[in-house]
């Protein structure tokens, strides 16, 4: 299997991925249903789900300062699971949260597009929780509504988040349909600083 740091599209390409029992049948399955029920699908999970007795007292309490943070009302962290960010800004009256779940055992970051108000949290969770792979599984419109901001600046150009310097290196378009972004995160208060975040996107 490839390692992190591998390019993205050698991974996707890679058989031993490709041809896993769970993928092959995910694949069959998408093939095999139509694109609206997949959409009926999601909505007769969800409701079950919400509609359990559970459900509310496992959420994370919403404040005025976390809604802030929230890309969209309705979608909030488990409070047993969520991401508590490890140096949260003493100013912020939101402290260590993000709108992030860890998921199986932690060795993933289930995480919304970050709203404006939450991309230097989203930096500080990446620079933290040692993320090297980022995953964006949405356009930023789709049927005419913005689903994500911008969260770094175009190649060759570095910005500042907060404590954070961020700069895409690369960029290159898959005739598979996806972005390949490298971008290299900087903590210059950090002492690791000499050694910088090297991040893929896809």
């Amino acid at each position: 299997m490839h390692a992190w740091w591998q390019p993205l599209h050698d991974l996707i390409g890679h058989p031993t991925l490709r041809y896993h029992p769970a993928i092959e049948t995910f694949l069959r399955k998408c093939a095999d249903t139509e694109a609206d029920k997949d959409g009926y699908e999601y909505f007769d999970i969800r409701k079950s789900v919400e509609g359990a007795p559970w459900f509310e007292a496992a959420l994370t309490v919403q404040t005025p300062a976390t809604k802030k943070k929230n890309r969209y009302r309705d979608v909030v962290p488990f409070e047993k699971t969520r991401v508590r960010l490890r140096a949260p800004l003493s100013s912020c009256p939101a402290g260590d949260y993000i709108n992030a779940n860890y998921i199986w055992n932690d060795q993933y970051i289930a995480c919304c597009a970050p709203p404006p108000s939450a991309i230097e949290d989203f930096w500080s969770m990446v620079w933290h929780d040692n993320v090297h792979v980022i995953l964006m599984l949405t356009n930023f419109v789709e049927r005419e509504m913005l689903k994500a901001d911008m969260y770094w600046v175009a190649k060759g150009r570095a910005v500042d988040v907060g404590n954070f310097t961020v700069e895409l290196q690369h960029e290159e378009e898959s005739a598979r349909g996806y972005t390949l972004r490298c971008m290299i995160l900087r903590h210059p208060a950090s002492t690791s600083s000499s050694q910088p975040h090297f991040i893929r996107c896809g």
